[in-house]
C-alpha cells in the first residue's frame, strides 16, 4: 500500500493498494491509523502527536488553558497514553540479570487517596527492575509483596 493525500478526512492521508491480480487491480484503501494505537481517536495527527508529546512535559491545566482542549480530553488522552505504556511494558518485560550483572529493583503500589488524605485505598502492587548499563527492564504486577511472591 502507498500513502496518498485525502484532505476530507481528519488524518489527511489514506493508504491505497494498487496491486495487480490476474484480471483486475486491487483498489482497497484504509486509514493510515488502522492498526495503530490512535486508531479510534478523532484528533488530527498533529493533535495526537502534540498532546502525546506535551503531556510528558506540562501540567494538564496549563495545556488546557493554552490550547483550548477540555479538561476531560486531556485527562482521557493522558490515561490512554499511560495504559498504552503499561501494555508495552508488560509485553517487553524479560528475565534479566545473571552472573556479575547488577539489577536495580523496586516495588510500588498504584492507587489513589482522595485529595491525598485519609487511609490508603486498594491498589495494584508492581515489581520491576532495570539491568544497569543496558536499560533492559522487567515489569510485573503482583498480588502482594511477600518474599515468596517477589522471588518468583
Amino acid at each position: 500500500m502507498t500513502w496518498y493525500a485525502e484532505l476530507n478526512i481528519p488524518s489527511g492521508f489514506r493508504c491505497r493498494c494498487r496491486r495487480r491480480v490476474p484480471g483486475k487491480i486491487c483498489s482497497g484503501s484504509t486509514s493510515i491509523r488502522q492498526g495503530s494505537w490512535f486508531h479510534h481517536s478523532h484528533f488530527t495527527l498533529q493533535e495526537v502527536l502534540y498532546l502525546t508529546y506535551i503531556l510528558r512535559r506540562e501540567p494538564a491545566n496549563q495545556i488546557q488553558h493554552e490550547n483550548h482542549f477540555s479538561y476531560h480530553t486531556i485527562a482521557d488522552w493522558g490515561m490512554f497514553c499511560r495504559e498504552t505504556l503499561l501494555v508495552y511494558l508488560n509485553g517487553s518485560s524479560e528475565k534479566i540479570g545473571g552472573r556479575n550483572k547488577t539489577v536495580e529493583i523496586d516495588k510500588t503500589k498504584f492507587g489513589r487517596r482522595k485529595c491525598h488524605r485519609g487511609r490508603p485505598i486498594k491498589g495494584q502492587w508492581v515489581f520491576g527492575g532495570v539491568k544497569r548499563g543496558s536499560g533492559t527492564i522487567f515489569f510485573v504486577q503482583v498480588t502482594d509483596r511477600i518474599v515468596d511472591t517477589l522471588m518468583n
